[in-house]
C-alpha cells in the first residue's frame, strides 16, 4: 500500500508541475489531479479507519466491563 500512496503522490506532483507548464492542458490535468486526490484521500482514510475502529470497539468493550465491575473480563479485553 505504501507503494501505491507514493505513486499517487508522485502523480499529483507531476500533474501540478505540468499544469503550470502547459496551460492548454489545464482542464485535463485538473480532472486527473482531482481523481488522484480523491483516490489518495479514500485510500488514506481507509488506512486510518481500519485500526481506529478496532481500537474503538476495544475501548467500548472495556468501558462496558468497567461499568459491570468485571475485573477478569477487563484484563481479557486489555490483553
Amino acid at each position: 500500500m505504501k507503494k501505491r500512496g507514493k505513486n499517487i503522490a508522485q502523480g499529483i506532483r507531476s500533474l501540478t508541475t505540468n499544469k503550470k507548464r502547459n496551460p492548454s492542458r489545464n482542464k485535463v490535468a485538473s480532472k486527473k489531479l482531482k481523481n488522484l486526490q480523491a483516490e489518495f484521500i479514500a485510500s488514506t482514510s481507509h488506512q486510518f479507519r481500519t485500526p481506529l475502529s478496532t481500537l474503538q470497539s476495544s475501548v467500548e468493550l472495556l468501558a462496558y466491563y468497567i461499568k459491570k465491575e468485571n475485573l477478569l473480563r477487563q484484563q481479557e479485553v486489555l490483553n
